[in-house]
């Protein structure tokens, strides 16, 4: 009796699955999906499979993730569907759909949808365009209860000290925050963050921001990672927390990936520890480029600039970041001046080379208006600006337009200068809008005022501009000093006012020159002792008998 009934329960089983499941090799979908199961193309009622584009495929993966669905594909009026119609509703096209309906079925029929939308759309202030956004990036909050995405922004507004904006940003930018993590496992790994790496709330929510493979990551690979940079690159932790934190997405690379660029960049560019350990610290992003994109540009500059390997090295040792430009910024700026600036390609490379912030840290428009104020403010023709340019590129690069203006503006006022005295003075040393004010500028005309007196201190800076540039420590107080020494033993020693061609001499003249000069014309001496390989030299005047 009992085995009459198991035999009538299993031949009412198969008459009831004889819909679903079929012998015939014909209506079976022929991709991976068919080792587990089978799907008529027609479980699917017709208006939806036009609408969505379904091929048997999408059928297959729609049944294997949301089984208890196929009722509702069947029905004609699927399309009114409470999920369907608030898709529509918030802005996704047919193609949009078509994907939210083979990855994430559930959603179609559902009545959360609507309600976590309004929630979202509430909470957060977003407009449609935000709202398509998010949807699209991350599907998946449309399934969790409203509960639970406030409750997770609740732990990020407390535990990061968000505002509503902040939070409203975060969000935007990170929706994976809400969907992919619990609180438990946020709160573990913002805490061990924070802790490790000694952030403050800005600092710890930059990371968090910047880190979107954060809910992938353990606290144990984020540590290893940590430690591999510390031991690979001799980090100490002050300098592992600077690095981090300019480019959290360090720590989304494996420890092979950050090997192997680490490596590609000491072969390549022969670097020791110490170049490779400060290469890395001034640009970390280096280590998020792809080796081919590291190479890529190596190989641009040596074949557009016409560069060796060592030069190539020296550029890239100075301004890292130009690994971090693309191929078509660096080009741009390249054609830029060299159109500009009417360069052949040796001048171009010698101005690269002596200034390679040029092709990188500047815009095309912030040159172009730093050389327009040049040309107006000081009225230059374009040979005398591109003399200028060639040979001081500092003044592009290095100053900005309201440093340029105040150092000349302090050149006029302090020296009484017309506008062609200016003019001429910058021509002569094109380098002179570079020197600090506090620290070159006024010490050394104080210097000249105080030893050749005002009108002749002005009058000499205006012919002899370079008598700026030079040292007033190593160069210009020593030997005023030696001058005044030889003349303590004359009468006139206490009226000793220094001349313009003893100025010029004290400025210009070699070391070996001003000594000879000093012996001849002052009776100076002197005497020589070696420790080591430094060769010490002192100075003296022989006392007069008159």
């Amino acid at each position: 009796m009992l085995q009459l009934k198991w035999v009538c329960c299993m031949a009412w089983l198969c008459i009831v699955c004889k819909g679903y499941i079929h012998t015939t090799t014909s209506s079976y979908i022929p991709n991976s999906f068919t080792t587990h199961f089978s799907v008529r193309l027609d479980d699917v009622s017709p208006e939806w499979r036009a609408k969505l584009h379904l091929s048997n495929e999408d059928v297959a993966k729609m049944h294997h993730r949301a089984p208890n669905n196929m009722l509702f594909y069947r029905q004609s009026d699927v399309m009114n569907g409470a999920g369907m119609k608030e898709l529509e509703r918030i802005g996704l096209n047919e193609d949009e759909l078509s994907r939210m309906a083979v990855n994430m079925p559930q959603l179609l029929s559902s009545h959360n949808v609507a309600r976590v939308v309004e929630f979202l759309v509430t909470r957060l202030q977003l407009n449609e365009g935000e709202l398509r956004k998010m949807v699209l990036t991350m599907p998946q909050l449309l399934s969790y209860s409203i509960d639970t995405v406030e409750s997770k922004m609740a732990f990020l507004t407390t535990h990061l000290l968000l505002d509503e904006t902040q939070l409203r940003k975060m969000v935007l930018a990170m929706p994976q925050l809400i969907c992919s993590l619990s609180i438990d496992t946020l709160e573990s790994k913002i805490a061990f963050l924070a802790t490790r790496l000694l952030l403050d709330e800005t600092q710890l929510r930059k990371m968090v921001l910047a880190m979107p493979s954060l809910r992938a990551s353990s606290i144990d690979t984020l540590e290893s990672k940590m430690a591999f940079l510390t031991t690979r690159l001799l980090l100490d932790e002050t300098q592992l927390r600077k690095m981090v934190l300019a480019m959290p997405q360090l720590l989304s690379s494996s420890i092979d990936t950050l090997e192997s660029k680490i490596a590609f960049l000491t072969t390549r560019l022969l670097l020791d520890e110490t170049q490779l350990r400060k290469m890395v610290l001034t640009m970390p992003r280096l280590l998020s480029l792809s080796i081919e994109n590291l190479e890529s540009k190596m190989a641009f500059l040596t074949t557009r600039l016409l560069l060796d390997e060592t030069q190539l090295r020296k550029m890239v040792l100075t301004i890292p970041s130009l690994l971090s430009s693309s191929i078509d910024t660096l080009e741009s700026k390249i054609a830029f001046l060299t159109t500009r600036l009417l360069l052949d390609e040796t001048q171009l490379r010698k101005m690269v080379l002596a200034r390679p912030q040029l092709l990188c840290s500047l815009s095309i428009e912030n040159l172009e208006s730093k050389m327009a104020f040049l040309t107006t403010r000081l009225l230059l023709d374009e040979t005398q600006l591109r003399k200028m340019v060639l040979t001081s590129p500092q003044l592009i690069c290095s100053l900005s337009i309201d440093t340029l203006e105040s150092k000349m503006a302090f050149l006029t006022t302090r020296l009484l200068l017309d506008e062609t005295q200016l003019r001429k003075m910058v021509l002569t040393m094109s380098s002179l809008p570079g020197y600090n004010i506090e620290s070159n500028l006024e010490p050394t005309i104080s210097f000249f005022e105080e030893t050749m007196g005002l009108e002749a201190a002005r009058n000499f800076i205006i012919s002899f501009p370079t008598c700026l540039g030079f040292s007033l420590s190593k160069r210009l107080i020593p030997r005023f000093d030696r001058l005044l020494q030889s003349h303590k033993t004359t009468p006139s020693a206490s009226d000793f006012v220094l001349e313009k061609t003893t100025s010029g001499y004290i400025c210009t003249l070699a070391d070996d020159k001003f000594d000879a000069w000093m012996g001849r014309n002052h009776g100076e001496q002197f005497t020589e002792t070696k420790m080591g390989d430094t060769v010490i030299r002192e100075y003296s005047t022989p006392t007069s008998n008159s």
